[in-house]
């Protein structure tokens, strides 16, 4: 069940932390067709720098391109990327509750500033969120 309160809080973590990322485009439907759940939002579309939909952000959780399986915030466990930030490693681990761990890769940089890190800090967020309601 997903708390009442989660998408607004999903809104609210997406404006705080992807809305700097120049590959994250907010509020656009992926030109890929994505089957949603009921209540589910499209808030926005990760873009890999060679221009091809990487991820959909919605308000219920990421949808990855193999298939647009639903990656839920309140399945996630935890959440690993790069140890340091010298580390260039572009993925984001996400170990789930309900399912095996997942590999997400985010390989964007702006300047000096890679997407990576905007990403492991909203999923650690969002999936705060999602446990503690």
């Amino acid at each position: 069940m997903w708390p009442p309160d989660l998408p607004d809080a999903v809104r609210s973590r997406v404006h705080r932390y992807l809305r700097e990322v120049p590959t994250f485009v907010s509020s656009i439907a992926p030109s890929t067709t994505v089957d949603l759940a009921q209540g589910e939002e499209v808030l926005g579309v990760y873009e890999w720098p060679q221009g091809t939909s990487a991820l959909v952000v919605t308000t219920l959780g990421l949808r990855a391109p193999s298939l647009w399986e639903l990656l839920p915030y309140n399945s996630i466990v935890d959440v690993h990327g790069p140890r340091s930030k010298s580390e260039t490693a572009p993925t984001v681990t996400l170990s789930f509750s309900d399912r095996p761990s997942r590999e997400v890769l985010i390989g964007g940089q702006y300047g000096q500033f890679q997407d990576v890190w905007a990403f492991v800090r909203f999923l650690s967020r969002v999936s705060d969120d999602a446990q503690s309601t």
